[in-house]
């Protein structure tokens, strides 16, 4: 189990840096946080090529609510996807200075296992590039 809750990263983004990474791990909360980020804001993966599918092990039960992101690529599900990502909901989202909003990406080889039951609510966003990009 991992909790994030009242953390404020905006002290200034650092060039291709990620704000919060999740990485095949279950029963995660992200709460009420401030993220500034060069790169991605918060993203989630689930295990890098050989060594992700040696592991198999997603991403899964991720609750992100009440985040206020402040720059960076996207709230991004990717690029690591081997062990896939299930049971996801990302709601209550202020978000501005975004090259996305919703980043999916991945590439041939990256993930062989499902991405399901993602949820989106509440999400806003200014000045925001691409409110949705998927790249794969």
């Amino acid at each position: 189990n991992i909790s994030l809750l009242n953390h404020d990263t905006s002290h200034g983004p650092s060039f291709n840096a990620d704000g919060v990474d999740i990485d095949s791990s279950r029963e995660v909360h992200i709460y009420n946080v401030t993220i500034a980020s060069g790169d991605d804001p918060i993203a989630l993966k689930s295990g890098i090529d050989d060594a992700g599918w040696l592991l198999r092990r997603p991403t899964e039960n991720v609750l992100i609510e009440n985040v206020t992101i402040l720059s960076g690529h996207g709230i991004t599900l990717g690029s690591e996807m081997s062990g896939g990502l299930r049971n996801i909901t990302i709601r209550n989202i202020d978000a501005r200075n975004l090259a996305s909003g919703v980043y999916l990406k991945s590439r041939r080889g990256r993930g062989d296992h499902p991405v399901e039951d993602i949820l989106y609510e509440n999400l806003t966003f200014r000045d925001v590039g691409l409110p949705v990009h998927i790249n794969m």
